[in-house]
């Protein structure tokens, strides 16, 4: 009995340990990937460029402003580098629709939601929630540039993304220490 045990388990941890090795990707599927990526960062960067334009119907702070400034410039200059990336290189695409449909729509509603919570927002409030908010894009977008720069293989294109990634890490520090010195409490 104790015998049969031990060929079952030999059986299927041997199993486990004679899975098949994933072969690499092709150079095909990686610029697909490439792309998937980019497109998703100039989809980004071209709706974030217009963070600004909301603070022309809303009263804020000096630092505020100058912070979402900043993020508004930063991510319209990262638009215009991948449109001149894009015009060097024809196989590079950054209008793909990579996401499923589902979760398009879901972002569509979440980006609706928030955008009826800002405007409804003043004050403090209002700033809170508008850092809260580029917080959260500005990560999603400094860990995309990450990606794309450890996944490319083309040298001036790897130096953008780790220039953007460095940009947006820059622009997310700013917010949180914003956030932390103005509209949360000290841990201390």
């Amino acid at each position: 009995m104790l015998n049969r045990a031990i060929l079952i388990c030999v059986f299927f941890l041997g199993g486990c340990a004679t899975a098949p090795v994933e072969q690499p990707p092709s150079a095909g599927h990686n610029q697909r990937v490439l792309n998937e990526g980019y497109s998703m960062l100039y989809d980004a960067v071209s709706t974030q460029k217009q963070s600004d334009k909301l603070l022309l119907i809303k009263l804020e702070s000096k630092d505020v402003k100058t912070v979402i400034g900043g993020i508004s410039d930063a991510a319209e200059r990262v638009q215009k580098d991948l449109d001149e990336m894009a015009k060097r290189d024809p196989r590079l695409e950054l209008k793909l629709k990579p996401l499923p449909a589902i979760e398009v729509e879901a972002r569509k509603s979440a980006n609706f939601e928030r955008l009826k919570d800002l405007l409804g927002q003043t004050g403090k409030e209002f700033e809170r929630l508008l850092l809260l908010t580029q917080s959260g894009v500005l990560n999603s977008e400094r860990h995309l540039a990450k990606t794309l720069s450890a996944r490319e293989t083309n040298p001036q294109r790897k130096k953008l993304m780790q220039e953007v990634s460095r940009t947006f890490d820059d622009q997310y520090e700013k917010v949180v220490r914003l956030l932390e010195a103005r509209y949360f409490t000290p841990t201390k």
